[in-house]
């Protein structure tokens, strides 16, 4: 059995995704966790999902097959959600418009201030199919989101559940003017712009620092209305700064593994997951624990619903990270 949770940061005032996939009994079991570059090909997609809004509205889900391989040998999906669309259209979900393994939508921004908000979950390969199914979350160990080409009065806005990196050098000095908007960091630049998208031009990039989450959100937006803006994020790390400088948000939390339990036969078996568990901001969402047969991944549980697996026995968990653990009779 798998668990997984999150850490809440109210700071930012969101849920946001937490280092933990760890195998509390003797049962066969895989994490995904991995130092990753996901890919976003036009080859993998975006396919818009089988019962999903229509392509280009609110809520129009999409996924894009075998964007990463985790270091447990894994393979990840990443399915990308139109969350919000304020005085903005989308023209292009993706495209080519630099290198094509990098997520490049195209929107036109019909007021000032007008965005497109997208979410892009990491989830085991196969576990989504359509636009309705709750994926399996694919926790990635590390990785880093780099918006590039944020000129000529456009913005980029993220959750950043860690750190952010900006240009720190003065040959030139980062464009880009940091805000909070909500639980999101906005990133503002001026009326200065740069020719093509070029992750050289670091004075208009920004990069998001991610451990241990399955979920992204981020929005692209202008502080003018606007002819079609091609915006440009990539998970490559194409971005060299003269000079980093970091910002740390939130720190991470940790969640010590529980390995190694015996359990004698036809007997019940009691801990909570979350012992030796911490956060340095005091921000734990144990609430949040999600329990998953490493056999059958679409079966879970939670505070609330057991998770049963036939022939085995049923785990139940409490919002406290309380877990009990009920074997079938004669299970060893």
């Amino acid at each position: 059995m798998l668990f997984t949770t999150r850490s809440s940061a109210t700071k930012i005032g969101q849920i946001l995704g937490m280092a933990a996939i760890i195998s509390i009994f003797t049962l066969n079991s895989s994490k995904v966790s991995a130092q990753v570059q996901p890919t976003f090909n036009l080859s993998q997609g975006p396919t818009l999902l089988s019962g999903s809004p229509a392509d280009g509205t609110i809520g129009a889900k999409y996924i894009y097959q075998d964007v990463e391989i985790s270091s447990d040998g894994l393979t990840v999906d990443a399915v990308v959600t139109i969350v919000d669309i304020s005085d903005s259209a989308v023209i292009s979900v993706d495209s080519v418009l630099g290198v094509d393994e990098r997520f490049e939508p195209t929107t036109n921004t019909s007021d000032p201030g007008g965005y497109v908000e997208w979410q892009i979950e990491f989830v085991v390969d196969g576990s989504v199919t359509t636009a309705s199914d709750v994926g399996i979350p694919a926790f990635l160990s590390s990785f880093i989101l780099e918006a590039i080409d944020v000129d000529g009065n456009e913005y980029f806005e993220a959750i950043v559940p860690l750190s952010y990196t900006l240009e720190g050098g003065t040959s030139p000095p980062t464009d880009l003017v940091v805000s909070t908007n909500g639980a999101f960091t906005r990133f503002q630049s001026d009326a200065d712009f740069a020719a093509g998208i070029d992750p050289a031009d670091t004075e208009f990039a920004v990069r998001v620092n991610y451990e241990n989450v399955s979920t992204v959100n981020f929005r692209n937006g202008s502080a003018v209305d606007s002819n079609d803006r091609q915006n440009s994020v990539t998970f490559l790390g194409e971005v060299i700064f003269t000079v980093e400088d970091t910002t740390v948000l939130n720190q991470k939390p940790v969640v010590v593994s529980n390995f190694g339990n015996v359990i004698p036969q036809d007997t019940n078996f009691n801990t909570n997951l979350l012992t030796g568990a911490s956060d340095p901001d005091g921000n734990l969402d144990s609430a949040t624990i999600l329990l998953i047969d490493p056999n059958n991944p679409a079966n879970q549980g939670a505070p609330g619903s057991p998770l049963v697996i036939p022939g085995v026995g049923t785990y139940t968990v409490d919002t406290s990270g309380n877990v009990t653990f009920v074997p079938v009779p004669g299970y060893l």
